[in-house]
Protein backbone atom coordinates (compact mmCIF):
# COMPACT_ATOMS: atom_id res chain seq x y z
CA UNK A 1 0.00 0.00 0.00
CA UNK A 2 1.31 3.34 -0.96
CA UNK A 3 0.21 6.64 0.46
CA UNK A 4 1.02 10.01 -1.64
CA UNK A 5 0.05 13.53 -1.66
CA UNK A 6 -1.94 14.68 -3.94
CA UNK A 7 0.14 18.00 -5.21
CA UNK A 8 -2.11 20.02 -7.17
CA UNK A 9 -5.23 19.35 -5.32
CA UNK A 10 -7.48 22.47 -3.78
CA UNK A 11 -7.35 20.52 -0.24
CA UNK A 12 -3.26 20.74 -0.22
CA UNK A 13 -3.05 24.34 -1.76
CA UNK A 14 -5.36 25.41 1.18
CA UNK A 15 -2.93 23.52 3.49
CA UNK A 16 -0.34 25.32 2.29
CA UNK A 17 -2.21 28.56 2.44
CA UNK A 18 -3.15 28.24 6.14
CA UNK A 19 0.53 27.18 7.09
CA UNK A 20 2.02 30.30 5.34
CA UNK A 21 -0.74 32.48 6.46
CA UNK A 22 -0.09 31.35 10.06
CA UNK A 23 3.49 31.99 9.86
CA UNK A 24 3.45 35.45 8.54
CA UNK A 25 1.19 36.92 10.40
CA UNK A 26 2.93 35.58 13.64
CA UNK A 27 6.33 36.58 12.35
CA UNK A 28 4.73 40.32 11.89
CA UNK A 29 4.65 40.27 15.48
CA UNK A 30 8.06 40.13 15.59
CA UNK A 31 7.88 37.82 18.56
CA UNK A 32 11.00 35.51 19.60
CA UNK A 33 8.97 32.56 19.95
CA UNK A 34 7.67 29.98 17.07
CA UNK A 35 3.93 30.47 16.08
CA UNK A 36 2.06 26.63 17.94
CA UNK A 37 0.17 25.08 14.70
CA UNK A 38 -2.21 22.29 15.11
CA UNK A 39 -2.46 20.40 12.06
CA UNK A 40 -5.88 17.56 12.36
CA UNK A 41 -7.09 15.97 9.04
CA UNK A 42 -10.77 16.51 11.00
CA UNK A 43 -10.32 19.92 12.22
CA UNK A 44 -7.67 22.02 10.12
CA UNK A 45 -6.60 21.94 6.49
CA UNK A 46 -5.06 19.36 5.53
CA UNK A 47 -3.27 17.81 2.30
CA UNK A 48 -5.47 15.42 0.23
CA UNK A 49 -3.58 11.91 0.78
CA UNK A 50 -4.46 9.58 -1.95
CA UNK A 51 -4.42 5.64 -0.92
CA UNK A 52 -3.03 3.47 -3.70
CA UNK A 53 -2.93 -0.20 -3.42
CA UNK A 54 -0.53 -1.80 -5.67
CA UNK A 55 -2.87 -4.96 -6.66
CA UNK A 56 -4.96 -2.64 -8.32
CA UNK A 57 -2.31 -0.88 -10.25
CA UNK A 58 0.62 -1.77 -12.86
CA UNK A 59 4.01 -1.63 -11.68
CA UNK A 60 4.87 1.01 -14.62
CA UNK A 61 1.83 3.03 -13.77
CA UNK A 62 2.90 3.27 -9.89
CA UNK A 63 6.44 3.81 -10.82
CA UNK A 64 5.07 7.07 -13.11
CA UNK A 65 2.93 8.50 -10.00
CA UNK A 66 5.91 7.80 -7.35
CA UNK A 67 8.39 9.62 -9.91
CA UNK A 68 6.00 12.51 -10.55
CA UNK A 69 5.29 12.33 -6.69
CA UNK A 70 9.02 13.68 -5.94
CA UNK A 71 9.39 12.98 -2.31
CA UNK A 72 5.65 13.17 -1.30
CA UNK A 73 4.62 8.98 -0.48
CA UNK A 74 5.12 6.50 1.84
CA UNK A 75 4.96 2.94 1.56
CA UNK A 76 3.30 1.03 4.06
CA UNK A 77 3.61 -2.63 5.09
CA UNK A 78 1.21 -4.47 7.47
CA UNK A 79 3.02 -5.37 10.65
CA UNK A 80 3.64 -8.90 11.32
CA UNK A 81 4.70 -11.37 14.27
CA UNK A 82 7.57 -12.89 14.86
CA UNK A 83 5.65 -16.44 13.04
CA UNK A 84 5.53 -14.48 10.21
CA UNK A 85 1.71 -13.84 10.47
CA UNK A 86 0.28 -10.76 9.35
CA UNK A 87 -2.40 -8.46 10.67
CA UNK A 88 -4.81 -6.41 9.03
CA UNK A 89 -4.03 -2.76 8.17
CA UNK A 90 -6.29 -0.65 10.72
CA UNK A 91 -7.67 2.90 9.89
CA UNK A 92 -5.38 3.97 13.35
CA UNK A 93 -2.40 2.52 10.92
CA UNK A 94 -3.29 4.60 8.04
CA UNK A 95 -3.83 7.75 9.84
CA UNK A 96 -0.53 7.01 11.95
CA UNK A 97 1.12 7.21 8.35
CA UNK A 98 -1.04 9.78 7.11
CA UNK A 99 0.55 11.66 9.78
CA UNK A 100 3.83 10.60 9.24
CA UNK A 101 3.44 11.65 5.59
CA UNK A 102 2.31 15.07 6.21
CA UNK A 103 5.45 15.96 8.44
CA UNK A 104 7.67 15.43 5.86
CA UNK A 105 5.62 17.30 3.27
CA UNK A 106 5.57 20.12 5.68
CA UNK A 107 9.65 19.91 6.58
CA UNK A 108 10.29 19.72 2.83
CA UNK A 109 7.49 22.60 1.84
CA UNK A 110 9.22 25.39 4.46
CA UNK A 111 12.42 23.51 4.11
CA UNK A 112 14.64 27.27 4.40
CA UNK A 113 11.86 29.18 5.23
CA UNK A 114 11.34 27.95 8.67
CA UNK A 115 12.62 26.16 11.78
CA UNK A 116 10.29 23.08 12.47
CA UNK A 117 9.92 21.68 15.52
CA UNK A 118 7.20 18.59 15.90
CA UNK A 119 5.02 16.78 18.78
CA UNK A 120 2.04 14.68 18.86
CA UNK A 121 -1.01 16.03 19.87
CA UNK A 122 -1.85 12.88 21.92
CA UNK A 123 -2.36 9.24 22.00
CA UNK A 124 -6.16 9.62 23.00
CA UNK A 125 -6.54 12.68 21.05
CA UNK A 126 -7.43 13.11 16.63
CA UNK A 127 -4.34 11.78 15.46
CA UNK A 128 -2.56 15.03 14.50
CA UNK A 129 0.58 17.32 14.60
CA UNK A 130 1.94 20.41 17.05
CA UNK A 131 4.26 22.47 14.50
CA UNK A 132 6.53 24.65 15.81
CA UNK A 133 7.62 27.26 13.73
CA UNK A 134 9.94 29.97 13.56
CA UNK A 135 9.89 32.21 10.27
CA UNK A 136 13.62 32.09 9.18
CA UNK A 137 13.14 33.81 6.18
CA UNK A 138 10.26 35.95 5.83
CA UNK A 139 10.98 37.45 2.12
CA UNK A 140 10.90 33.47 0.74
CA UNK A 141 7.71 32.93 3.03
CA UNK A 142 6.02 36.24 1.52
CA UNK A 143 6.93 35.19 -2.20
CA UNK A 144 5.75 31.77 -1.71
CA UNK A 145 2.55 33.13 -0.60
CA UNK A 146 2.36 35.42 -2.88
CA UNK A 147 2.69 32.73 -5.47
CA UNK A 148 -0.27 30.97 -3.73
CA UNK A 149 -2.56 34.11 -3.61
CA UNK A 150 -1.83 34.53 -0.19
CA UNK A 151 -3.68 37.77 1.11
CA UNK A 152 -1.73 39.09 4.16
CA UNK A 153 -1.67 42.24 5.57
CA UNK A 154 0.35 43.71 8.01
CA UNK A 155 -1.57 44.67 11.20
CA UNK A 156 0.54 47.98 11.33
CA UNK A 157 -0.52 48.70 7.51
CA UNK A 158 -3.91 48.00 9.01
CA UNK A 159 -4.10 50.17 12.22
CA UNK A 160 -2.94 52.99 9.27
CA UNK A 161 -6.06 52.00 7.96
CA UNK A 162 -8.05 52.50 10.39
CA UNK A 163 -8.06 56.62 10.19
CA UNK A 164 -10.25 56.75 7.37
CA UNK A 165 -11.97 53.28 8.28
CA UNK A 166 -15.94 53.56 10.07
CA UNK A 167 -16.55 51.65 12.81
CA UNK A 168 -19.65 49.57 13.62
CA UNK A 169 -21.24 47.38 16.71
CA UNK A 170 -22.81 44.08 15.95
CA UNK A 171 -24.83 42.52 18.36
CA UNK A 172 -25.01 38.83 17.45
CA UNK A 173 -22.83 38.10 18.91
CA UNK A 174 -21.59 41.25 20.22
CA UNK A 175 -18.42 43.02 18.99
CA UNK A 176 -17.10 46.12 17.62
CA UNK A 177 -15.91 45.78 13.66
CA UNK A 178 -13.35 48.31 12.83
CA UNK A 179 -11.30 47.72 9.43
CA UNK A 180 -10.05 43.97 9.56
CA UNK A 181 -10.36 44.38 13.35
CA UNK A 182 -12.93 42.51 15.53
CA UNK A 183 -13.79 42.97 19.14
CA UNK A 184 -15.48 41.06 22.00
CA UNK A 185 -17.79 42.50 23.96
CA UNK A 186 -19.26 40.47 26.92
CA UNK A 187 -23.30 40.30 26.17
CA UNK A 188 -25.19 41.13 28.86
CA UNK A 189 -23.25 43.39 30.88
CA UNK A 190 -23.21 47.40 30.83
CA UNK A 191 -20.02 47.73 28.26
CA UNK A 192 -23.15 46.14 25.71
CA UNK A 193 -25.67 48.59 26.63
CA UNK A 194 -22.98 51.15 26.77
CA UNK A 195 -21.41 50.28 22.88
CA UNK A 196 -25.35 49.51 22.00
CA UNK A 197 -26.61 53.40 22.79
CA UNK A 198 -22.90 54.91 21.73
CA UNK A 199 -23.40 53.71 18.04
CA UNK A 200 -27.02 54.84 17.85
CA UNK A 201 -25.10 58.04 17.52
CA UNK A 202 -22.96 59.11 14.07
CA UNK A 203 -18.90 59.17 14.48
CA UNK A 204 -17.85 62.88 15.85
CA UNK A 205 -21.51 63.68 17.45
CA UNK A 206 -21.05 64.29 21.22
CA UNK A 207 -22.89 62.24 23.53
CA UNK A 208 -23.16 64.00 27.01
CA UNK A 209 -23.12 61.80 30.22
CA UNK A 210 -27.09 61.82 31.30
CA UNK A 211 -28.11 61.33 27.64
CA UNK A 212 -26.10 58.06 27.99
CA UNK A 213 -27.25 57.09 31.51
CA UNK A 214 -30.65 57.79 30.92
CA UNK A 215 -30.36 55.83 27.66
CA UNK A 216 -28.68 52.81 29.66
CA UNK A 217 -31.08 52.93 32.03
CA UNK A 218 -28.98 53.19 34.84
CA UNK A 219 -31.29 55.54 36.99
CA UNK A 220 -28.24 57.62 37.93
CA UNK A 221 -29.30 60.57 35.41
CA UNK A 222 -29.98 62.24 39.25
CA UNK A 223 -26.84 61.81 40.71
CA UNK A 224 -24.11 63.42 38.24
CA UNK A 225 -20.85 62.36 40.70
CA UNK A 226 -21.69 58.75 40.25
CA UNK A 227 -23.38 59.05 36.61
CA UNK A 228 -20.37 60.88 35.67
CA UNK A 229 -18.11 58.25 36.72
CA UNK A 230 -19.88 55.29 35.19
CA UNK A 231 -19.77 56.67 31.79
CA UNK A 232 -16.46 57.56 32.01
CA UNK A 233 -15.67 54.26 33.28
CA UNK A 234 -17.66 52.24 30.63
CA UNK A 235 -15.92 54.40 27.97
CA UNK A 236 -12.15 53.25 29.16
CA UNK A 237 -13.53 49.66 29.58
CA UNK A 238 -13.92 49.67 25.80
CA UNK A 239 -11.68 51.50 24.56
CA UNK A 240 -9.22 48.91 26.00
CA UNK A 241 -10.24 46.22 24.99
CA UNK A 242 -10.35 48.15 21.09
CA UNK A 243 -6.83 49.63 21.92
CA UNK A 244 -5.41 45.91 22.75
CA UNK A 245 -5.98 44.69 18.79
CA UNK A 246 -5.99 48.60 16.88
CA UNK A 247 -3.23 50.38 19.40
CA UNK A 248 -5.82 53.35 18.99
CA UNK A 249 -8.63 54.51 20.74
CA UNK A 250 -12.28 54.90 19.31
CA UNK A 251 -14.10 57.01 21.78
CA UNK A 252 -12.83 60.27 23.25
CA UNK A 253 -13.95 61.65 26.70
CA UNK A 254 -14.74 65.62 26.74
CA UNK A 255 -15.18 67.19 29.40
CA UNK A 256 -19.21 66.34 30.06
CA UNK A 257 -19.28 63.98 26.91
CA UNK A 258 -17.64 62.16 24.57
CA UNK A 259 -17.70 61.05 21.14
CA UNK A 260 -16.78 58.13 18.31
CA UNK A 261 -13.81 59.12 16.36
CA UNK A 262 -14.67 56.93 13.03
Amino acid sequence: MFLQIAENSAATTDYQKYLLSKVLKHSSKRSKKPVELRVAEESTPYPEIEIINEDNISHEELVARMTKGGEHWLQFFPNSNLEGKTFPITKDDINRVKKDLVITYTRKLLDGLCQIEVAEIGPNSEFGTIFYLEAKNPAGLKEKAKMLGVEFNNPKELREKLNNTPSEFLDNPPRIRWGSFEIEIPAGKKQFAFCKEAFGFGPGEVISWDIMAEKMGTDLADDPKHGRQLIYDLMHMVNDKIKDKTKKDLFIWAELAFYRKH
